[in-house]
């Protein structure tokens, strides 16, 4: 199926995140072009949903998607995008109705103040509501990874039990955010491309 272009009301979606948003890591052959927004894109046109994707850069597109843009910074830590976010704002062609953000494997990967990560996840969630207070926001608890035991140990013990605890508190004060939990489901332990840390394209469709 596909094309749905014009016409319809269009839906703006922020994907915001690390190399797991963008598709990739900085090399070419590490890239699952068009990462997992592809798949939502076919997924979300076919239910009939005009998506429009927006973001500041258009790295790893895709001729699926007539929409490149998007937030993904390979490397990125959460309290880089939360520091960052009202400069990304300022340059999206349309405010988002949705955010969807897939992060913080970067803050375990790094060893990075793990105590404190979900405060980075609370300043986020504050840096996008402020800037947009329509938009609906999903975050995401971290699926694991092959291979990234320290990484998989990081994020169980400092961010994954409290996610949904963090989004219950944020929704209560009237923000529009929900917690998908990507450890469920289908989402075992996620096979990883060679340069350790991204998803195969088989999984970025999950």
């Amino acid at each position: 199926s596909i094309p749905l272009l014009g016409g319809y009301t269009k839906t703006y979606i922020q994907p915001i995140g690390d190399s797991l948003t963008r598709g990739g890591a900085s090399t070419g052959p590490n890239f699952v072009l068009g990462g997992y927004r592809d798949p939502l894109y076919v997924l979300l046109t076919n239910r009939g949903i005009n998506a429009v994707f927006v973001g500041n850069t258009s790295s790893n597109a895709s001729t699926v998607n007539p929409y490149p843009l998007h937030d993904g910074y390979g490397g990125i830590e959460v309290g880089e995008l939360a520091t960052n976010y009202s400069g990304y704002a300022a340059g999206l062609i349309a405010s988002p109705d949705w955010v969807l953000f897939q992060g913080e494997i970067n803050d375990a990967r790094h060893n990075n103040d793990l105590i404190n990560m979900t405060n980075r996840l609370k300043m986020l969630i504050d840096a996008v509501t402020t800037n947009y207070p329509a938009a609906q926001l999903v975050v995401t608890a971290m699926n694991p990874w092959q291979g990234l035991a320290p990484t998989n140990n990081a994020l169980d013990q400092y961010y994954n039990p409290f996610v949904a605890g963090v989004v219950a508190a944020k929704a209560a004060a009237g923000k529009l955010v929900y917690c998908v939990d990507m450890r469920t489901n289908s989402l075992t332990a996620i096979p990883i491309t060679h340069d350790d840390v991204q998803a195969d394209e088989t999984h970025f469709a999950l």
